[in-house]
């Protein structure tokens, strides 16, 4: 297994394309030895870019996703932005679309950029014959709320060679599921409990704080009382 750059048709012709873009494409060179992997929706500027690498291309955040304490999917607008509080998890729909040929394998591994902003996700496979947008969990693993936004890139997908005989996909694509809670008030708890776990900290804080002041009043009332026992028996 061998990890193959990532090329698209140039118009001279005399690269031999690696990633296609269109379907009518993709079905010319299926089942030749020149196969390549169909990309729909593909950022062609990170290829164009001759200061990166082009043995990866990095995936960007699509329109559909959904928080994994939560049972429904959330669609992401043109310009929508995703909050990622501190220890929250996200399952995410790629921008990309993709169909792999039998002798192409993919894996799905985080941005450096991103981890540096405590943003993590999980290693993922693509197999031989898979056709689909690809779903992606993002963790936030720092101390801090990130925000990113709609068509950012979060993580790195390599493209490598498999030897034949490779079996193919026989699923159908990867979708994110949208269920829908038994019960309303199960859902307006659902809400409570994710604020109550993202801000414990600090009402913790202000609990401490109410404490304190009150503390005061307390020594003060024990004090009357000590001084009235006083009295009475002096």
């Amino acid at each position: 297994m061998s990890v193959i750059p990532i090329t698209i048709k140039e118009a001279d012709g005399k690269t031999t394309p690696t990633v296609v873009q269109t379907q009518e494409d993709f079905q010319k060179v299926f089942g030749t030895p020149t196969e390549a992997v169909l990309i729909l929706n593909l950022d062609v500027t990170q290829l164009e870019n001759q200061k990166s690498s082009n043995v990866s291309y990095d995936l960007r955040i699509g329109s559909q996703y959904r928080d994994h304490r939560r049972k429904h999917a959330n669609g992401l607008p043109e310009n929508g932005t995703l909050t990622l509080k501190p220890g929250s998890a996200i399952i995410i729909e790629t921008e990309e679309s993709v169909h792999f040929p039998a002798s192409f394998f993919g894996i799905i591994a985080p941005k450096v950029t991103r981890l540096q902003h405590g943003l993590s996700t999980t290693f993922s496979k693509i197999d031989p014959g898979y056709h689909g947008p690809l779903l992606i969990t993002l963790f936030n693993l720092g101390q801090t709320v990130c925000t990113i936004n709609r068509k950012d890139t979060f993580c790195a997908l390599t493209l490598f060679k498999v030897m034949p005989p490779a079996r193919l996909y026989g699923k159908g694509p990867q979708r994110i599921t949208a269920q829908v809670a038994k019960r309303p008030w199960w859902r307006w708890w659902q809400v409570f409990n994710e604020w109550l776990r993202s801000y414990h900290v600090t009402i913790l804080f202000w609990l401490v704080v109410a404490e304190f002041f009150r503390l005061p009043v307390e020594l003060l009332h024990i004090a009357e009382r000590l001084w009235q026992f006083i009295r009475h028996f002096f």
